[in-house]
C-alpha cells in the first residue's frame, strides 16, 4: 500500500513538474523569439529547452536546478548585472531594432487590411446601404411581410438630411431650427402617405447597426412596419460630435400612388429582445437614432390610420462580446492590445534596467529605448484608415 501510493505521489509530482517545466520554456521561447530572431539560434534553443524538459521529467534534473537555469537566463536577459556587461539583451540595439520593425510590419498589416475591406468612404459607403437593404429585408421576410424596394429618391433626400448633420454638427430627427425628417422629403417629387426614419452613426459594419435597430422597439417598428412600401439608405462619413464617424440616415415610405397596393395585414407586433442591453439615457455621444414619422394633414386624410411615432429617447447599446463582433472591430481591437502590451513590456525592462543598477547606466540604451516606446505610442495613437477613428460606442435614439 505505502508503494502504491508512493508511486501516485511521485506521478502527481512529475505531472506538476512538467506543468511548470513547459510554462518556464513557453516564456523562454517568447522571450528568445523576440530577441534573438535567426533561424539556428532557434534550433539551437529549442534543442536546449527539450533537453532541460527531458533531463526534469525524467529526474535527471531537480526542479531548484531547472528554475535556477531559468532564473539565469530571465537575469541576462532583463537584469543588468556584471555578465551582461549592465546591458540586458531585451534592451540592446539588435532587439530594440527587432521591436520597430515588429511594431511597423504590424501596424502596416492591420492598416491593409483595413484598406483592402473598406477602400475608401464611398465604397463603405455603397457596401453598407447595399448591406442595409437586405438585412431590412430579410428581417421582413422573416416577419411575414413583404420586402421594400430601395428608391433612390427616398436615397437622395436621406443624403441631404445626413449631410446637413454633419455640416452643422448634431444628431437629430429634428433640425436645430426645428425642421422635422418629412420636411426633407420633397413632395413634388415623392408625394409620400407614410414616411418614416432611422438614423445610426459610430459603427463600421450594417450587421452591427441592424441589430442594434432590431433590439430597439421604435426602430424595429419601423423595420416591420407593413404600410412602408420602400426604403431608401445613405451612409456619410466625416465629423459630428468632435469625432470623426460613420453616419446612416435610413428613409422609410410608402408613396401614394401605391396606397391601394398595401397588403391588409395588421402591423406587425414589436417583440421585446431579452438580450439586448438598452439602456434610456441622454448624452451628447449620441450615435443611433429611429421614428416613425408624423404624416401631414394631407397624408393623414389619404388614411384612416395615421402614424404614431414613438419618443423613447437616447438609448446605450452595450458592446457586444468578442464573439459578436465583426472581423474589421477584432482586428482593429486586438492590434491595439497587442501595441499596449509589447509599450508595458519596453516600459517594465526600462524601468529595470534604470533602477535594480541606478549608478551604472548607458544612456545610448535608454535613449534607444525611449525611441521605440514613441514608436508604440505613435502606433496606438495615429490611425492612417477612416474605419480606426469611428467611435466603438453604438447609441440609438
Amino acid at each position: 500500500m505505502f508503494a502504491q501510493n508512493n508511486k501516485k505521489s511521485q506521478a502527481k509530482n512529475f505531472g506538476w513538474l512538467k506543468i511548470i517545466g513547459i510554462f518556464t520554456v513557453f516564456f523562454n521561447v517568447i522571450c528568445f523569439l523576440i530577441f534573438y530572431i535567426h533561424p539556428k539560434r532557434w534550433k539551437r534553443f529549442f534543442k536546449g529547452q527539450k533537453k532541460e524538459i527531458n533531463e526534469l521529467t525524467q529526474g535527471k534534473e531537480d526542479l531548484n536546478r531547472f528554475c535556477k537555469d531559468s532564473a539565469c537566463l530571465i537575469k541576462d536577459l532583463f537584469i543588468p548585472y556584471d555578465g551582461n556587461g549592465h546591458k540586458p539583451k531585451v534592451l540592446r540595439p539588435k532587439s530594440l531594432l527587432s521591436y520597430a520593425l515588429i511594431a511597423i510590419s504590424v501596424k502596416l498589416i492591420v492598416t491593409g487590411f483595413l484598406f483592402i475591406t473598406y477602400p475608401t468612404p464611398a465604397e463603405l459607403a455603397a457596401i453598407i446601404s447595399s448591406n442595409m437593404v437586405n438585412l431590412v429585408n430579410e428581417s421582413r421576410q422573416e416577419a411575414g411581410l413583404e420586402p421594400l424596394k430601395a428608391d433612390n429618391l427616398l436615397a437622395k433626400f436621406a443624403q441631404s438630411k445626413g449631410q446637413d448633420m454633419i455640416n452643422r454638427d448634431y444628431f437629430a430627427h429634428d433640425t436645430p431650427e426645428g425642421r422635422k425628417p418629412w420636411q426633407w422629403i420633397d413632395r413634388s417629387e415623392y408625394d409620400y402617405v407614410y414616411a418614416g426614419e432611422n438614423l445610426a452613426m459610430d459603427f463600421k459594419t450594417a450587421e452591427a447597426v441592424h441589430e442594434a435597430f432590431m433590439k430597439s422597439p421604435s426602430h424595429r417598428r419601423n423595420i416591420l412596419n407593413p404600410k412602408y412600401k420602400e426604403v431608401g439608405m445613405a451612409v456619410l462619413e466625416g465629423q459630428l460630435g468632435g469625432h470623426q464617424t460613420t453616419l446612416l440616415v435610413e428613409f422609410f415610405g410608402t408613396q401614394r400612388k401605391d396606397l391601394s397596393t398595401l397588403a391588409k395585414t395588421p402591423e406587425q407586433p414589436v417583440k421585446q429582445n431579452n438580450e439586448a442591453t438598452l439602456i434610456n439615457k441622454n448624452t451628447e455621444n449620441a450615435n443611433v437614432a429611429g421614428e416613425q414619422i408624423t404624416p401631414t394633414e394631407e397624408s393623414q386624410t389619404a388614411s384612416q390610420n395615421p402614424i404614431e411615432y414613438p419618443n423613447e429617447g437616447l438609448i446605450v447599446v452595450a458592446n457586444e462580446q468578442k464573439s459578436g463582433k465583426a472581423l474589421v472591430d477584432l482586428v482593429i481591437e486586438y492590434s491595439n492590445i497587442f501595441f499596449l502590451a509589447f509599450l508595458i513590456f519596453i516600459l517594465i525592462s526600462l524601468a529595470l534596467n534604470i533602477f535594480i543598477k541606478i549608478k551604472i547606466q548607458h544612456a545610448s540604451i535608454i535613449l534607444q529605448s525611449v525611441v521605440v516606446i514613441a514608436l508604440l505610442l505613435a502606433m496606438i495613437l495615429v490611425k492612417f484608415h477612416f474605419v480606426e477613428q469611428v467611435s466603438h460606442q453604438l447609441l440609438i435614439l
